[in-house]
């Protein structure tokens, strides 16, 4: 006889469910039988119950005859997987009819943006990782950008000196000298070159005419002043 009530006797129910193979921790639809039971039995209560620290009741419909058995509708979730088919309780035992219970994976990975990290390494580690990335990249483009500007200045002093070394007649002397203060922002060291060449170059330029014999002067006093550019200039 089956009852409701506040005492329990030894019964034994039948787990039916219409998916052969359900996993642990997933919430299962199915099907409780009772299969047989030792004098009086109450059926209450049984909703909200674990049995083994294996299954936990969610919910229970009422008891119902079918085909000559009382079956109820229920709700379970398979806390871990069984070691048989048969989960003995004190009161209760639940015998599980062709289910098989699949073990839940743990988590294989992490996924960040378009990295893939082990399951086996720690947020921390990699936060840690990512930190020192992020600081290697900072230190990397700081090192790159004084390079840039290392080499851009490199390359304007390469042209300012090749500029200073080129002229070959008068007319090119005269506007390397106009220029004198664009060398001497750049070149501050060239400054007693000029002074030099300005000696020569001052006692012809602001003639009206020139003969051959100033100028060759003008010329020689430019030769001097070439070398000494390129004496001063020698690590460019």
């Amino acid at each position: 006889m089956f009852i409701l009530g506040s005492s329990w006797a030894k019964t034994t129910l039948e787990l039916s469910t219409l998916i052969p193979e359900v996993k642990q921790g997933s919430i299962i639809d199915c099907e409780l039988s009772i299969k047989e039971s030792e004098g009086k039995s109450t059926l209450s209560g049984l909703a909200g119950r674990d049995f083994a620290k294996t299954i936990y009741v969610i919910s229970l419909d009422p008891f119902v005859q079918k085909n000559g058995t009382l079956v109820s509708n229920a709700r379970v979730v398979f806390e871990k997987v069984p070691t048989s088919d048969l989960i003995e309780g004190n009161d209760i035992s639940i015998i599980l009819k062709k289910i098989k219970v699949l073990p839940a994976k743990p988590a294989q990975s992490f996924l960040f943006g378009d990295f893939e990290v082990s399951g086996q390494v720690s947020v921390l580690k990699w936060l840690v990782i990512s930190t020192l990335v992020m600081i290697l990249g900072l230190i990397f483009l700081k090192w790159r950008n004084k390079y840039l500007i290392k080499k851009k200045s490199k390359q304007k002093k390469l042209g300012l000196k090749e500029q200073l070394l080129k002229p070959s007649n008068y007319d090119e002397i005269v506007a390397a000298w106009k220029n004198k203060h664009i060398y001497l922002d750049e070149f501050p060291e060239l400054e007693p070159a000029f002074k030099k060449l300005e000696a020569i170059l001052f006692k012809y330029q602001f003639k009206s005419q020139r003969n051959e014999f100033e100028v060759t002067q003008i010329l020689i006093a430019y030769d001097q002043f070439r070398n000494d550019v390129r004496e001063v200039l020698n690590g460019i």
